[in-house]
C-alpha cells in the first residue's frame, strides 16, 4: 500500500513536469520525485538494500545542488527560470551534468549500478524506468546545438561503460543495470539531431522490452545464473530467453527496430564514425546477452523441454506477447527507414 501511494506521487510528478514551464518548479518536482523513490527502494530493511537506498538520496541530492546551480547561472545570464529559450555552454553543462547523474549515465554510472544490484526486481523497474523519465524529458528540452558535443561524448561513453563492463557480469542485476546505461547512451547521442517525440517513443520501446525482462527475472527468481528456480514454468523461461535477445537488439524484435531507427538518424547527420563505433559496441554486448540467455536455456532446458515440445501457440497470453516482441516491428521497419531516409 506504501509503495502504491508513492507510485502515485511519482505519477502525478512526471505529468506536472510535462506542463511544468519553470525551473524552480522543475527542480522541485525532481527533488519530489527523488524522496517518493526512497520509501519504495528500501522497503527490505537487509544491509544491501540500505545501502542502496543511502547512495541513491546521496547523488539525488548532489544531482539537485549542481541543477540548482545550473538554474541560478541561467537566471544571471538572462535573467530568466523559464525552461524554453537557448542555453549557453556554461549553464547548459551545469544541467546537463546534474540530469546525467540523476538518471545515471557517464560521469556517474557507477552510484545506479551499486543501486540496482541491491534491490529486489520490482523495485529496479522504479530505478531504471520511472526515476529516468523525467530528467529525460529536460535533457530532451535543453538541447542544442552548443551542447552537441556533450551529448555525444555523454552517450558514447555511457555504451562504452554498458557494453564492455556488462560482458564481465554474472549478477541478474548488474547486467540490467549495465544493459540500462548502454540504451540510454544511445538515446543521448540521437538527442540534439531529432525532435522531441522519436527519443520519448524509443525509450518507451526500451520500457516494453526491460519491463517483459525484470518480470520474467522475478518469477524465476533469477538473481544470478547459479541461483536459477528451475521449477519455472516453460512460458517465463521463454519470454525471459525473448526478452534477452530483445535487448540485445538481435532482429526482427523490437530492440533491433529502435536501434536501428537510432542508426539510421547517426547515419544522416554523417556521424560515421560514430556509427562504426555503435556497432562495434552492439556487438559485445549482443555476446553478453547471447551468453547469458545460454546459459540460462541450459539450465533450463533438461527440465522445460515442453518449451517446445508441448506447442506454445496454444498459450494465447503467451503468444501475443511474442508476437508484440517479434513481429510487430517488422510491420514498421520499411515504412519508418523510407521516413527517416
Amino acid at each position: 500500500m506504501i509503495s502504491f501511494w508513492y507510485t502515485i506521487v511519482l505519477v502525478a510528478a512526471i505529468i506536472i513536469s510535462q506542463i511544468s514551464s519553470h525551473w524552480i518548479v522543475v527542480w522541485i518536482i525532481l527533488g519530489l520525485s527523488s524522496i517518493s523513490m526512497i520509501p519504495i527502494i528500501s522497503r527490505n530493511t537487509t544491509p544491501r538494500a540500505v545501502e542502496a537506498s543511502v547512495k541513491y538520496f546521496i547523488f539525488q541530492a548532489l544531482a539537485s545542488a549542481i541543477l540548482l546551480g545550473g538554474i541560478l547561472v541561467r537566471y544571471i545570464n538572462i535573467g530568466t527560470f523559464g525552461t524554453e529559450g537557448i542555453y549557453t555552454t556554461v549553464e547548459g553543462v551545469f544541467i546537463l551534468l546534474a540530469l546525467v547523474i540523476k538518471i545515471g549515465l557517464f560521469p556517474a554510472h557507477f552510484w545506479f549500478i551499486d543501486v540496482v544490484s541491491g534491490l529486489q526486481f520490482y523495485q529496479c523497474f522504479y530505478v531504471i524506468v520511472i526515476s529516468k523519465l523525467i530528467p529525460l524529458i529536460f535533457i530532451i528540452n535543453i538541447s542544442t546545438e552548443f551542447l552537441s558535443n556533450a551529448y555525444l561524448i555523454v552517450g558514447c561513453s555511457s555504451v562504452l561503460i554498458g557494453s564492455v563492463l556488462g560482458t564481465s557480469q554474472v549478477q541478474t542485476r548488474k547486467i540490467m543495470a549495465f544493459s540500462s546505461v548502454a540504451h540510454l547512451g544511445w538515446i543521448v547521442i540521437i538527442i540534439p539531431y531529432t525532435n522531441y517525440i522519436v527519443p520519448l517513443l524509443l525509450f518507451s520501446c526500451y520500457i516494453v522490452v526491460i519491463g517483459l525482462a525484470l518480470e520474467q527475472c522475478n518469477n524465476m527468481s533469477l538473481y544470478s545464473i547459479g541461483n536459477a528456480r528451475k521449477q519455472s514454468q516453460s512460458s517465463e523461461v521463454l519470454l525471459f530467453l525473448i526478452s534477452l535477445i530483445s535487448l540485445g537488439a538481435f532482429p526482427p524484435t523490437i530492440g533491433f527496430l529502435y536501434k536501428w531507427i537510432m542508426f539510421i538518424i547517426i547515419i544522416k547527420e554523417g556521424l560515421f564514425m560514430v556509427a562504426a563505433f555503435l556497432i562495434i559496441m552492439s556487438v559485445i554486448s549482443l555476446y553478453f546477452y547471447l551468453n547469458l540467455a545460454f546459459n540460462i536455456f541450459s539450465i533450463y532446458w533438461p527440465v522445460n523441454k515442453s518449451v517446445v515440445l508441448s506447442g506454445v501457440s496454444n498459450q494465447n497470453g503467451l503468444s501475443i506477447t511474442i508476437g508484440l516482441v517479434i513481429i510487430f516491428p517488422l510491420f514498421f521497419l520499411g515504412p519508418i527507414t523510407n521516413y527517416l531516409w
